[in-house]
């Protein structure tokens, strides 16, 4: 095992790395927090270690519990939230984009399966590798409120249809138009905020 990680910033991410050595066997670990992120891989050697006495039956778990550390350390480094609003807004649009003309199934979240509004939204935020709550409710309450005239491109956009409860949720394109799964019968498509049904129906945007 070596006592050697070394940490240092290259084009925004922070990488750790770790040398564990057992028997005549090293194992070099890098790990990089990139925003929400982690990437883990094994790649040669590249320091020699310094080398630590550990009781046979204990290597596994003291293994364990150092990537485990090193882990919680890089997820701690960042926010749980992304920090640049534009990059993963970017890539949460163009999938959903990609599912125009997906029947809608309640319940659904696949292209596969079909989508339900939340379904939608759960699936292009997943493919763009980021996590969010699978119900619109959840996803309500996941994200910072934004006002109508404060949308941006990417944002979620919540909609109370029936009772008082927020019910519908679809993806803001920009230019008063959002991406969304409607309702049985119907297919992911573009809608408008200036339309007078979702007008009066909007409760608010949602930001991550």
């Amino acid at each position: 095992m070596a006592g050697n990680p070394e940490g240092q910033c290259l084009a925004g991410l922070e990488k750790s790395i770790i040398y564990l050595k057992f028997d005549s066997k090293l194992f070099v670990f890098t790990i990089i927090n990139a925003q929400h992120n982690l990437i883990v891989a094994n790649r040669p050697m590249i320091l020699s270690p310094t080398r630590i006495n550990i009781s046979r039956r204990m290597r596994p778990r003291f293994v364990l519990m150092v990537v485990l550390l090193l882990l919680l350390a890089a997820c701690s480094s960042q926010p749980r939230r992304p920090a640049a609003h534009h990059g993963y807004s970017e890539a949460v649009v163009s999938v959903a984009n990609h599912m125009l003309g997906v029947p809608y199934r309640y319940g659904g979240r696949s292209p596969r399966s079909g989508f339900d509004c939340s379904g939608l939204v759960y699936y292009s935020h997943h493919q763009a590798g980021i996590e969010l709550p699978r119900t619109t409710q959840d996803q309500f309450r996941h994200t910072r409120p934004v006002k109508r005239g404060n949308l941006r491109r990417g944002d979620l956009v919540f909609f109370r249809i029936k009772g008082r409860a927020v019910s519908h949720v679809g993806i803001y394109l920009g230019d008063r138009q959002f991406i969304h799964a409607p309702s049985s019968g119907k297919r992911v498509s573009v809608a408008s905020l200036d339309n007078p049904y979702w007008q009066k129906r909007f409760v608010r945007g949602g930001r991550l």
